[in-house]
């Protein structure tokens, strides 16, 4: 059985800074591709150089827009996903990373709760956020099966203190990261990402901090198994960030406004 994205549509970021950047985000659209149906992938190559895989992946699936963003070396992900967006006429939106992977049927859950209105921001799995070793994406990569990485599901007393073994890595437990889902109503009304945030840091808990003062409804996929899979590939130490410090005051300013005061920030912006 396939899953059925029609309403769905994944907006997804790159910079290619390593080379498992292009390896995790062709293994993501395969996988997404081989389990589902009607999938659209809106990708925004966020870099100096458009980078010729990606004309290859364009090839590839010609139903996924790719889009490229000239940077002069400052990344930009928030403004990266809102460019995204209006590429799209979807009623679901899912802000993704590059290399994170969630089991369909958990999306679809998350996809369900939007369109019952019980809420319009939905992560699509529990918090817990799972980094996954070299060695078990080469089992992965072989068939294209989620079952490999659910193999190492951890258990409630794995989870505290954080657990590592030779496959995963739990990195988070109460991730707002990689996997986020929208409905475009919703993303319209908080005028989606702050495109003041450069880099990354501080922009997921500042976009749910918004949701929630400007009325709106979230809510988590709460099943045992639903765990994002992250990727691994060569990590960037945040301290070393330098706009990180800059991200964190403009996210302590946000969350200083309410109501009305709220609403006029986020119009000085266009998505």
């Amino acid at each position: 059985m396939k899953y059925n994205f029609k309403d769905i549509s994944f907006l997804i970021h790159i910079r290619v800074d390593i080379p498992e950047r292009l390896r995790n985000l062709e293994l993501v659209m395969e996988y997404y591709h081989k389990h589902c149906d009607n999938v659209e992938f809106v990708i925004v190559n966020d870099d100096v150089v458009v980078e010729p895989k990606l004309k290859e992946l364009h090839t590839k699936y010609p139903n996924s827009k790719f889009m490229f963003m000239h940077n002069d070396s400052i990344y930009r992900r928030t403004l990266a996903f809102n460019k995204a967006y209006r590429q799209t006429g979807r009623s679901i939106i899912i802000a993704g990373d590059t290399d994170v992977i969630i089991n369909p049927k958990y999306i679809i859950e998350g996809a369900n709760i939007i369109n019952n209105g019980e809420a319009d921001h939905v992560y699509p799995y529990n918090g817990v956020f799972c980094w996954v070793w070299d060695n078990l994406i080469g089992e992965f990569t072989k068939k294209l099966d989620i079952a490999e990485f659910e193999k190492y599901t951890p258990t409630p007393d794995q989870r505290y203190p954080l657990y590592e073994d030779s496959n995963i890595l739990i990195a988070h437990t109460q991730s707002r990261g990689g996997c986020i889902m929208y409905s475009s109503d919703l993303y319209e009304a908080i005028n989606g990402y702050n495109p003041g945030f450069i880099g990354w840091g501080y922009e997921d808990d500042e976009i749910n901090y918004r949701i929630l003062e400007l009325g709106g409804k979230t809510t988590r996929v709460d099943s045992y198994d639903a765990i994002a899979w992250h990727l691994n590939h060569p990590n960037t130490v945040r301290d070393e960030h330098p706009f990180y410090q800059n991200n964190n005051r403009i996210s302590n300013y946000v969350h200083s406004l309410k109501g009305d005061q709220l609403k006029s920030y986020i119009k000085t912006w266009n998505i």
